[in-house]
């Protein structure tokens, strides 16, 4: 899109309001809308108006992105690499394009995990399972790829489907002798073509039934994968906490008896500082005294 009068052109001010900060969106946005409007660009100024603040895993990614921004190669060559797998019904490569699928998708959404620390972001478990949920949707469908590899995520993305949006397997092509059925009786050869395009249709539904279930296995792996991977790092927290609780109760215990070993010896010091007044006093008066004996004799 050409800038306006405004000056403006629409996808350099989604590229804009998309890195930055999450709390400077909203503001930002309806400046430059009023700009557009002023400037007599309604269009331009409704859709501005109309771009969402993203979600915090969507501005995650977003902010990851425009730091790494070779960073989704890894997400955009495997996505190409399944959808390829696919069309060829290769299962073999399907089961390791998966299993490297999990790998990949782990370490990208540690890497965008560790950017939040960076900045100083805590990342909340919804919003983890948004990132992950999002780069599984980027790896399945071009079009979640595309919003992500620009920087431009609203919201967290959710593929529901099994394998790379609008794939299937392309079926075989048909014998010539079931494509030209029985040509001695034309109702003969009518019904084997028609059976012959039964039978390639139960073909073509029962490889993407394999393909299914073949990617929905894979599912139930890589979810089992992720829950013991969830539990033993359940485990690892249980075992620091227990170990920062004893330690707690162990800190307290001292606490308490350093307390206890400063009440004493404050009563001490008042004590001796008591004694150390009454001697000053008694030696005070003795000089006194001392004086005034010399002064008679």
């Amino acid at each position: 899109m050409t800038p306006s009068g405004s000056g403006l052109d629409f996808d350099e001010v989604a590229d804009e309001l998309y890195g930055l900060p999450s709390g400077d969106f909203t503001g930002r946005r309806n400046a430059l809308a009023r700009q557009a409007r002023g400037a007599g660009d309604r269009d331009l100024a409704t859709a501005i108006a109309a771009l969402r603040r993203p979600t915090q895993s969507a501005w995650l990614l977003n902010q990851w992105i425009r730091r790494h921004p070779d960073g989704a190669d890894e997400i955009t060559e495997l996505a190409a690499a399944l959808r390829d797998a696919q069309r060829r019904a290769d299962a073999a490569r399907m089961r390791d394009l998966s299993a490297r699928r999990q790998q990949v998708i782990a370490e990208v959404a540690g890497r965008v995990t560790h950017l939040a620390a960076d900045l100083g972001v805590t990342v909340s478990g919804a919003a983890d399972r948004e990132i992950v949920a999002t780069l599984r949707a980027a790896v399945a469908d071009e079009s979640t790829a595309t919003l992500l590899c620009r920087g431009r995520m609203v919201a967290a993305a959710e593929y529901t489907g099994f394998g790379p949006a609008g794939i299937v397997a392309v079926p075989a092509p048909t014998t010539a002798e079931e494509a030209q059925g029985d040509t001695g009786d034309g109702r003969a050869g009518q019904g084997e073509a028609e059976r012959s395009a039964a039978r390639e249709h139960t073909r073509a539904e029962l490889r993407r039934a394999r393909e299914t279930a073949t990617s929905a296995q894979q599912g139930a792996t890589d979810a089992q994968a992720t829950a013991t991977a969830a539990r033993d790092a359940a485990e690892v927290l249980a075992a620091d906490a227990d170990r920062l609780r004893a330690e707690l109760a162990r800190v307290e215990q001292e606490l308490g008896f350093a307390r206890r070993r400063a009440t004493a010896a404050e009563h001490e010091y008042a004590s001796v500082a008591k004694e150390s007044a009454a001697a000053s006093a008694r030696v005070a008066a003795l000089e006194q005294e001392l004086g005034e004996l010399d002064d008679h004799s």
